[in-house]
């Protein structure tokens, strides 16, 4: 077991030397909560080099709370987060080896009166996160429904079983896991309501004390409003009086995650957005 744990970090300095130097355009960035620089790639060079070279089984990873702050950096966390996957990868040569990561938890309260935050930054980094399931063998635990403690919660036990559940399915075949909570797949529009597809349903989808919360709908215009969401086997029915015609849904989009989905198995389901900004 090689842990390289260091608390407080931005992603670009977990960069591999090939990474950086493939993308010459990337400047030196500022942490903006202790306004301390960061050099890309020299926390990959401190902590990981040394261990480049070993057999991996796979990877564990969280990290990104640093990489909320920022008008600028936050919205490019996707494609940042996609470097390190890749970048570790080709590191190693031992081809795509699970990547397995925890979605951000809660740690900032949400502003009053709000349907939806438009500049929630931790809402666009865990988005960034889900995006990340698009490369081969990754696999996602969703830890914002982890309320208090901030971003060090407490429920530490509860978070390593989630993510020790994608290592059992992906690397030692018990196939008949359930080893993520609901992810969003697709939208379908009927009426005046938005169907919303699901993966990862296991044996059901369920709310969680009382019916479904955090859910917002909107239609062309973008207005967005908030939503009734009942379950309909596995998929959701999203429908809003004041939008005849809706487009677009979001769930717990929010810093901190109000959400209540479930599947019977007891995984959160990740927030999500069906619109692309």
């Amino acid at each position: 077991l090689m842990v390289t744990a260091v608390g407080g970090t931005l992603i670009e300095g977990w960069w591999d030397p090939a990474t950086v130097a493939a993308n010459p355009g990337i400047m030196t960035t500022k942490d903006k909560r202790t306004g301390k620089g960061i050099v890309p790639g020299i926390l990959f060079n401190q902590y990981v080099a040394p261990v480049v070279g070993y057999g991996i089984k796979g990877t564990m990873w969280i990290q990104g709370e640093q990489n909320t702050y920022d008008t600028v950096m936050t919205p490019k966390y996707a494609e940042q987060f996609k470097m390190i996957i890749n970048g570790w990868r080709k590191a190693w040569g031992q081809g795509n080896f699970p990547f397995i990561y925890g979605q951000l938890s809660s740690e900032r309260p949400n502003k009053p009166n709000m349907v939806l935050d438009t500049t929630a930054f931790i809402a666009m980094v865990r988005e960034a996160q889900r995006e990340a399931l698009k490369l081969p063998n990754t696999a996602m635990a969703v830890m914002c429904d982890f309320k208090s403690g901030g971003w060090h919660y407490p429920q530490k036990p509860e978070a390593g079983y989630r993510l020790a559940l994608p290592a059992k399915a992906l690397l030692y075949g018990q196939k008949n896991l359930e080893y993520e909570g609901p992810l969003y797949s697709g939208i379908k529009i009927k009426g005046n309501k938005a169907i919303i597809k699901f993966t990862h349903t296991g044996s059901g989808l369920m709310a969680k004390d009382g019916d479904l919360k955090s859910f917002v709908i909107a239609g062309k215009d973008h207005k967005w409003a908030a939503a009734t969401a009942v379950i309909n086997g596995d998929q959701i029915e999203v429908s809003s009086p004041e939008v005849a015609e809706p487009t677009e849904v979001r769930y717990g989009w929010q810093d901190r995650v109000t959400g209540n989905l479930y599947n019977k198995e007891g995984l959160a389901a990740s927030p999500f957005r069906s619109d692309i900004l």
